[in-house]
C-alpha cells in the first residue's frame, strides 16, 4: 500500500487552478467571501486568463442575492475502537501505533490507586473493533453529565453504534472501567502519558453520552455583473459535546466546504456590500498524500486487513525490517522495501493484493463460524503457492544486487570505495572488505552551506534508529546538526 501510493505521486500530474479571496465591507463590518461561479452556476478557474476575466468583470459594488440560514446538528462521535483510538492518539498527542497499545496495555492491567482502591484496571480490553458499551457505563456517563454540565447536556436518545462489517465485536468499546474515575483524581498515580492518553478516552466515552451540538450557519452570495461570491459562517448556539471533545482530522486535509468560524455581518437580499481587498491565487492539484499512521490504520480498518491486535505490530514490522522509514511522520519506502516489493510481485502477484488480504480475513472468519471447512479454504490457496513457492526458490537465488563503484578511494586502504545496499539504503563500503572495514554514509546534499564551518556543506544523515537528521559533511571536524531541515537563508534579525 505505501509503494502503492508512492507510485501514484510520482505518476501525478498537476493541474493549475486559481481561488480569488474578496474582502467586502457592510457597516464597517468586514467579511471575507470566495469566488463560487458566474450566473448562479459554479465555475472552476483553471489558469489566469480565467481569474482576470472575473476581476475585469465585477464593480466595486456588490449586491446580495441570497442569504440562507440554518441550524445543523452535530452529533458526538462513537466511543474509541483500537483503530479509532491509534488514530486520535496520532494525530492529538502525537503518540505512535506501538507507545499507544503500550499505554493502553498498562491501563488495562491497572494501576495502583493508593490503599482506599488498591491496584484497578483503568479501561477495558483495548483490542476491539467494537464501538458497543455497557448499560453500567452508560448511567455512570449520565450521572457524571448531570451533575457537571446539567441534565440539558445529556444525549436525549440513544446514539446508533455503529458495526463494520467486519467487527467481530467480542468486546466493549476501549472505554474507562468507570466514567465517575475523571482524569484529574488520576493525576497521582499516572505517569505524564498515561494521564494524556487515559483522558483522551475518557473524554471520548463522556461526549459519546452528550448531546449533539448545535450550530447556526450562514451561507450568503453576493453578486457583481454575473460574477457570485460565496461566504460561510457558524456560531455555536448549543455547545454539547464540544464542551467535552472534538474528534481531530488528519492534519493535511482540508475540508473546502467547511463553514469557517465566526459571525458574519446581519445582511438581507438586495443589501448592497462595499469592495475593500481582492487576492487571486494561482494554485496547482497535489498528489495524494503518504500515509502518516494514522491515516494508514484507517485505510487497512476501512479495506477490510487486518485486526485490532495487528495493526501496531504491523506498522512496528515494517519499520524495524527496513522497509520503509518516517520521515516528517508520513511513511516512505526504502530502496530494500522496493526491491522486496518487486520481487514479491514477480513470483506472488496474486498474494500480495489487498483483495486477497482482505478476502483470507472473512474466509477464516467463515472458518472459525464453522460456515465452511477449513480444508476447503486452505488447499487451493496452498497448491497455488506451493508451485510459485518452488519457482521462487530456484530462481530468486540468481538475483544478486551487485555492488557500484562509488568513484572514491577508501582513505584507510586506498582500495576503491564501493556502493552496497543496506537496511536503512545505501551506504559506501570498502572492495577490501573483510580485511578493511571502513564504511561512510551516501551523503545526499541539501543544497546549503553549513553555518558553523562555512566550507561543509549540510547533508541528510540517519540517527541509529533510523530517524531522519541534518548534519555537515565535514563531521566529526565540524559537529553542527539540525532535527529540522535548514534553508539557504538567513534570519533578517540575527543573520543565523
Amino acid at each position: 500500500m505505501i509503494i502503492d501510493r508512492e507510485r501514484e505521486i510520482n505518476a501525478f500530474d498537476p493541474e493549475e487552478y486559481w481561488t480569488i479571496k474578496l474582502d467586502l465591507n457592510h457597516d464597517g463590518e468586514t467579511f471575507e467571501t470566495s469566488f463560487y461561479g458566474k450566473d448562479g452556476k459554479k465555475m472552476e478557474l483553471k489558469s489566469e486568463e480565467d481569474a482576470q476575466s472575473v476581476l475585469d468583470t465585477i464593480d466595486d459594488t456588490f449586491k446580495v442575492i441570497d442569504v440562507t440560514k440554518k441550524e445543523r446538528k452535530r452529533n458526538a462521535s462513537l466511543p474509541f475502537t483500537t483503530s479509532s483510538l491509534q488514530q486520535d492518539a496520532a494525530r492529538k498527542l502525537n503518540f505512535r501505533a506501538k507507545k499507544t497499545m503500550m499505554l493502553a496495555q498498562q491501563l488495562y492491567e491497572g494501576k495502583d490507586l493508593g490503599k482506599k482502591e488498591g491496584t484497578v484496571g483503568l479501561i477495558t480490553y483495548m483490542r476491539t473493533d467494537s464501538t458497543r458499551i455497557s448499560d453500567l457505563a452508560k448511567t455512570e456517563a449520565k450521572e457524571y453529565i448531570e451533575s457537571t454540565f446539567g441534565e440539558e447536556y445529556v444525549a436525549s436518545q440513544k446514539q446508533k453504534e455503529k458495526k463494520s462489517a467486519n467487527a467481530q465485536d467480542a468486546h466493549e468499546a476501549i472505554r474507562p472501567t468507570s466514567a465517575l474515575r475523571d482524569p484529574a483524581s488520576l493525576k497521582p498515580y499516572l505517569s505524564r502519558d498515561q494521564l494524556r492518553l487515559y483522558k483522551l478516552i475518557w473524554e471520548r466515552l463522556i461526549a459519546s453520552q452528550m448531546a449533539p451540538a448545535v450550530l447556526d450557519t450562514v451561507k450568503i452570495d453576493v453578486e457583481s455583473n454575473g460574477m457570485i461570491f460565496r461566504a460561510n459562517g457558524s456560531t455555536v448556539k448549543f455547545p454539547g459535546f464540544m464542551k467535552v471533545y472534538i474528534e481531530s482530522k488528519d492534519d493535511d486535509i482540508e475540508d473546502t466546504n467547511q463553514e469557517k468560524e465566526g459571525l458574519l455581518p446581519p445582511l438581507e437580499v438586495d443589501d448592497t456590500v462595499t469592495f475593500e481587498t481582492i487576492e487571486p491565487k494561482q494554485h496547482f492539484t497535489q498528489p495524494p498524500p503518504r500515509y502518516t499512521e494514522a491515516r494508514l490504520v484507517r485505510a487497512m480498518e476501512e479495506l477490510g486487513i487486518g485486526r485490532p491486535s495487528t495493526y501496531a505490530p504491523t506498522l512496528d514490522t515494517i519499520q524495524r525490517r527496513g522497509y520503509v522509514v518516517l520521515e516528517e511522520k508520513k511513511f516512505l519506502p526504502t530502496e530494500l522495501g522496493e526491491l522486496v516489493i518487486e520481487m514479491i510481485d514477480e513470483y506472488f502477484n496474486d498474494f500480495i493484493t489487498v483483495q486477497f488480504t482482505a478476502d483470507m480475513e472473512t474466509l477464516l472468519d467463515s472458518i472459525e463460524h464453522k460456515e465452511v471447512e477449513w480444508t476447503e479454504v486452505v488447499a487451493p490457496i496452498y497448491r497455488s503457492f506451493e508451485k510459485r513457492l518452488k519457482r521462487a526458490e530456484e530462481e530468486i537465488e540468481k538475483i544478486e544486487v551487485k555492488d557500484e563503484p562509488a568513484g572514491i578511494d577508501c582513505e584507510v586502504c586506498g582500495s576503491p570505495m564501493v556502493i552496497k545496499m543496506g537496511r536503512y539504503g545505501k551506504f559506501m563500503a570498502c572492495s577490501n572488505f573483510p580485511n578493511c572495514t571502513n564504511t561512510k554514509p551516501v551523503q545526499v546534499e541539501i543544497g546549503v552551506p553549513c553555518p558553523n564551518c562555512k566550507d561543509g556543506q549540510i547533508v541528510e544523515r540517519r540517527s541509529k534508529k533510523g530517524r531522519l537528521f541534518y548534519g555537515c559533511s565535514n563531521y566529526p571536524e565540524c559537529e553542527f546538526v539540525s532535527w529540522d531541515k535548514p534553508v539557504a537563508k538567513p534570519c533578517p534579525v540575527c543573520d543565523s
